[in-house]
């Protein structure tokens, strides 16, 4: 991709011609160029994320979208280290809690079997080595995402860019 960033693209297709030829076009329009199948993969490492959203109430350390849950942060991590959550990380108003891949959906169900309102849960392709890049260049690898994902044959499409807050703050603008 542009700026030397690797993109890894998922693709479902019934015409694989097709779907090449248009990622590929996407690709030169945008600086960058298509690499040979798996060439970008090593950049990447296959992960499970779920999405609790928090309560915040009164004290603050609510951490689950349900009623009655008392749970604090320490009590969240105990709780995730039993049902084979990896790590977890604050975003804001919810958790992202980060699994094996393979065990996304057993994670995901165990939370909700205590009670715990899952937002969302995915397999997702989290870099490895994440690229430092100006803003300049985070627009047009958003650019390049953005017209990738509009091909109804694109299922995803990660990235290895770092998306420091400044960069996130110019991407929403």
């Amino acid at each position: 991709g542009p700026a030397g960033i690797g993109l890894y693209v998922e693709c479902l297709t019934d015409n694989r011609n097709r779907t090449a030829a248009d990622v590929r076009s996407a690709f030169t329009k945008s600086g960058g160029s298509l690499a040979t199948s798996g060439a970008v993969a090593f950049q990447f490492e296959k992960k499970g994320q779920i999405i609790v959203e928090k309560v915040i109430e009164g004290d603050g350390k609510k951490v689950a979208d349900r009623p009655n849950c008392d749970m604090d942060e320490d009590e969240f991590t105990e709780l995730l280290l039993e049902v084979g959550g990896d790590d977890f990380e604050d975003a804001g108003e919810e958790w992202i809690i980060y699994t094996e891949a393979t065990e996304v959906m057993a994670v995901k169900s165990a939370l909700e079997e205590q009670g715990i309102e899952v937002k969302g849960a995915e397999q997702i392709m989290e870099p490895t080595n994440p690229v430092a890049v100006s803003v300049e260049d985070a627009k047009k690898v958003q650019r390049l995402i953005d017209r990738l994902e509009d091909f109804d044959d694109v299922q995803s499409v990660a990235h290895t860019m770092e998306i420091t807050d400044e960069i996130a703050e110019a991407l929403e603008a």
